[in-house]
């Protein structure tokens, strides 16, 4: 039998993942796993509240970027939270990173499978670091940090490179100046946004600055 259940409080506000009502996740000898699905950010936080105790992990699926996320940080919620995307969006992304998200899943690729090893991962992280002293904290989140980006890394420079050859494709053209002043504005953003994916992919400190409240982002300077 198993020895420990993780629960997972799914906020499915599109009504999106409803087999996850009727799903029966994996469970091995040591660990089991419970969905429990609320369609609002508003039943979400009532649930937790009235049986936060029980509950391991919050998975948000929604289209409002990081709002509902925002809500239930905003509450001091203590479990750690996954964020379910429509698409790999990089300022959503970005902004879910800055706040803590402790995995970003794509909703197509959900399944029962993928949703429990993912809780299963992070309820493990996050006992893990409560053990470690400082050194030993920094170099376990540079780990995850690089995890993270290498998983999604390389989709985004892909999708820059395309916007590159486009814009080169533009400039052959000839375009006129005020044109070519706004191809040249979108090149030096792109140029920008590929240096700093490649500084992550690389990232060997976990160096931050304050962003607002108790959120610190990475400085890549």
């Amino acid at each position: 039998m198993p020895t420990e259940i993780i629960k997972i409080l799914l906020i499915d506000e599109n009504n999106e993942l409803a087999q996850f009502d009727r799903a029966e996740l994996p469970q091995n000898d040591e660990t089991s796993f419970a969905v429990v699905r609320k369609m609002s950010a508003e039943e979400g936080l009532k649930y937790f509240v009235s049986d936060f105790k029980s509950i391991s992990v919050i998975a948000i699926s929604n289209s409002s970027g990081t709002q509902t996320l925002r809500l239930f940080l905003d509450q001091g919620i203590p479990v750690p939270v996954i964020l379910i995307l429509n698409e790999q969006d990089f300022a959503t992304v970005t902004e879910a990173m800055k706040y803590g998200v402790k995995d970003i899943l794509l909703r197509n690729d959900v399944t029962p499978e993928l949703l429990a090893m993912s809780a299963e991962t992070v309820v493990e992280r996050v006992r893990r670091n409560r053990h470690l002293t400082q050194p030993e904290i920094s170099s376990a989140r540079i780990d995850a940090m690089q995890d993270f980006v290498a998983g999604i890394g390389n989709d985004f420079l892909s999708s820059l490179q395309e916007m590159k050859q486009k814009i080169a494709e533009l400039f052959s053209d000839e375009p006129p100046a005020n044109m070519a002043m706004y191809l040249k504005i979108i090149d030096d953003n792109v140029e920008r946004m590929e240096k700093k994916i490649h500084q992550l992919q690389s990232l060997n400190s976990d160096k931050t600055v304050q962003y607002i409240k108790n959120i610190r982002m990475i400085d890549l300077s």
